[in-house]
């Protein structure tokens, strides 16, 4: 039972939440920048503004980081109480959700920069790919590819958490239809699913407001791409140049 587990559980949320809290991107912004990411760009200290201020490379090592704080905090509950709980997985799935919950509270609520953080969204990739890896993995394709489209992360984060959510209300479904109702560890994972939702979206209003008035900056992300591919083309073209008139100067010294 639950009840039997308090203290552990309680720890478990209170040691997520302040590992949530390490926010990378200021850490790298000052570290490797010597700027502080908070008085650039839009001043968010996420993925999406270390991507737009400093380039693809901090973007992706700030992604990295904030996912990673969000899935070993939660393998951490799983396995811990996976052990002490011998095999109850009633006990292990609610303490990895829990851990989840709270190390994504920590990213966006964090007690270290007065309550002022990120956006959630790479802290619940993190987590979410630690509890539930395949469906996670697929709803992160679908949102690339939206990504791609759209130019605009807003829309990734929202369509990704909202399927997540699906994801797990249709699975509550499926069980109710199987089994006749849900059984007890079910109920605790929804509800933390739904808070997950919630605390996403809201730390996205912004990004809704400006989305409903299309007036949501593009990421940039479609105009790098393309513009590399376009170096990659000139630079072909000047090395195709560069050894044709080489061929020109040989064949003039053969004459």
């Amino acid at each position: 039972m639950l009840k039997d587990y308090i203290w552990q559980l309680v720890l478990t949320g209170v040691v997520s939440y302040l590992i949530g809290c390490v926010n990378a991107a200021i850490l790298l912004s000052k570290k490797f920048k010597k700027t502080d990411i908070r008085t650039v760009g839009s001043k968010n200290p996420g993925t999406t503004n270390m991507y737009r201020v400093f380039g693809l490379k901090m973007g992706v090592v700030t992604l990295i980081f904030d996912a990673l704080k969000g899935a070993v905090p939660t393998l951490a509950a799983f396995f811990i109480f996976k052990a002490i709980s011998q095999g109850n997985v009633e006990i292990y799935a609610f303490a990895s959700y829990l851990a989840a919950l709270c190390a994504t509270l920590g990213h966006i609520f964090p007690v270290f920069t007065k309550f002022r953080g990120g956006k959630g969204f790479a802290t619940s990739i993190g987590v979410l790919l630690a509890l539930q890896p395949i469906p996670t993995l697929c709803i992160c394709v679908v949102g690339i590819v939206l990504l791609l489209i759209t130019d605009k992360m807003s829309i990734f984060a929202l369509f990704y958490i909202t399927a997540e959510l699906i994801f797990h209300i249709v699975g509550c479904f499926v069980e109710i239809h199987m089994w006749g109702a849900m059984n007890n560890v079910t109920y605790p994972i929804l509800i933390t699913v739904i808070l997950l939702w919630i605390m996403i979206v809201y730390a996205h209003r912004g990004n809704i407001e400006r989305l409903i008035k299309g007036e949501e900056n593009n990421m940039g992300l479609k105009k790098a791409l393309f513009k590399k591919k376009c170096a990659t083309k000139e630079d072909v073209s000047r090395a195709d140049e560069a050894v044709e008139a080489d061929s020109h100067q040989t064949d003039e010294k053969t004459e």
